[in-house]
């Protein structure tokens, strides 16, 4: 995995020093965790063993701590995992709320889609996404990617609802 850049980004593994900001920032916001497998975190120790799984996880797959370059604060995560057999990968971002609506996320996803296709020959990158997560879905449109299914009753949210699920992809070769 290597270490991403851009204009107010750096996007590096995970260290277990960024334990206070996972919890902080990430893990124990339930409006940042309400579209993630997570549960909210009400304890550091939570975080810390997911954080103990993800820096073991991050020796085989490619994930991403997302670091504000003026303040060195983790505010999220960003991975991308073999969705297939044919150079796919599905994307996988999410960001503190307190960072929302600053094109944070966007910019994230945008560096790691280029280092992707350019730099490690996949041709599909895609983003699963639960279909009220309206600002996942922005994010997923203004970084190129395409709505190209619909999976009915796919998703559990945290209120037990059945949601669909809809995948937006991006083909390096149309």
């Amino acid at each position: 995995m290597k270490e991403l850049e851009t204009e107010r980004l750096i996007l590096r593994k995970l260290l277990p020093t960024d334990l206070d900001d996972l919890y902080e920032n990430w893990a124990s916001d339930s409006e940042t965790t309400k579209y993630l497998t997570i549960k909210t975190h009400t304890s550091k120790e939570e975080t810390k063993k997911l954080l103990d799984i993800m820096i073991e996880k991050q020796k085989k797959n490619l994930q991403w701590g997302i670091e504000m370059k003026e303040t060195h604060e983790l505010i999220g995560i960003i991975s991308a995992k073999k969705s297939f057999e044919y150079k796919c990968l599905e994307l996988g971002y999410s960001i503190s709320s307190k960072y929302w609506h600053q094109g944070l996320a966007t910019e994230a996803v945008k560096r790691v889609m280029k280092y992707l296709l350019e730099e490690c020959d996949i041709n599909i990158i895609e983003a699963v996404i639960p279909e009220n997560n309206i600002a996942s879905i922005k994010v997923a449109e203004k970084c190129g990617l395409s709505k190209e299914a619909t999976l009915k009753n796919r998703y559990m949210d945290k209120d037990n609802h059945l949601q669909n699920l809809l995948v937006y992809s991006f083909f390096k070769n149309k």
